[in-house]
């Protein structure tokens, strides 16, 4: 008798069982793969964020550095407002100061320019934007060209300022001070992301302190009319503004920046 060859194989059960796990396998490595993509992406979010909130403060810090200083107190300008939009109220700074960079390139500039921080609007974002036009003479502030803005910083959270008067700290600083103040506090802060938690947010601080000029006249006639008054106190003064001048934004004192 020849003896029957019996051919093993899978049974229907065992291709089913085997095909359903290995569905399930590959469905828990494409889940993984995602949450890996997705993590890595905010991360990346997350760094690119801090990488444009550290630019905006260290800019910031540069120009505090290089507030232009002057005797003449209209020569100068440093005003902190708040603009009253739609939906609230939205911090500006606006300063001179002395800074070779010309805010278009191949046109003939001074070295003291005015520039704005201020929180804008743009496809659902908060930005940091940051105005600069040269100073040219005297000239009104209304006449004063639109200069360039740029975008420096998406996704602020938050834009506050602070202003020390030598008595107290204060929310606005006027255009009627005619002078700088003491010190000036600028926080910043942006949204970090964080898979499955809330988000938190990250926040960076700006101090300047300002130290005062030997004295501060309102326009050059109060100014002559001072030396004839005065004599030696007018003259000091004014050898303190030439010593401050265009270049003298650079001496303005500490800024310090640390994280909150």
């Amino acid at each position: 008798m020849k003896s029957r060859t019996v051919k093993k194989g899978f049974t229907l059960l065992e291709v089913m069982v085997a095909s359903v796990i290995g569905a399930f396998i590959a469905l828990v490595s494409v889940g993984a793969l995602r949450a890996v993509t997705a993590g890595r992406e905010m991360v990346n979010t997350n760094i690119a964020a801090a990488d444009e909130l550290r630019y905006a403060v260290e800019l910031i810090r540069s120009d505090l550095a290089n507030v232009y200083r002057d005797g003449s107190a209209n020569a100068m300008k440093f005003v902190g407002a708040f603009a009253d939009t739609d939906e609230n109220m939205m911090t500006s700074l606006t300063m001179r100061i002395v800074s070779i960079a010309n805010a278009r390139r191949s046109e003939p500039e001074g070295d003291v320019h005015e520039v704005q921080y201020y929180l804008a609007e743009d496809e659902g974002k908060s930005v940091l934007m940051r105005r600069l036009y040269p100073v040219v003479g005297t000239e009104a502030e209304e006449e004063l060209p639109g200069g360039v803005l740029t975008a420096i910083a998406e996704n602020i959270a938050g834009f506050e300022l602070r202003y020390f008067d030598g008595e107290e700290w204060v929310p606005e600083w006027p255009a009627e001070q005619n002078r700088l103040p003491q010190m000036v506090e600028i926080v910043l802060a942006t949204v970090e992301e964080k898979q499955g938690r809330q988000d938190s947010l990250v926040a960076r601080k700006i101090l300047a302190a300002f130290p005062r000029l030997p004295r501060q006249t309102q326009d050059t006639a109060t100014s002559g009319q001072g030396a004839a008054d005065s004599g030696g106190r007018t003259a000091e003064a004014g050898q303190g503004t030439g010593s401050s001048g265009r270049s003298g934004g650079g001496s303005s004192g500490g800024v310090s920046t640390r994280g909150s």
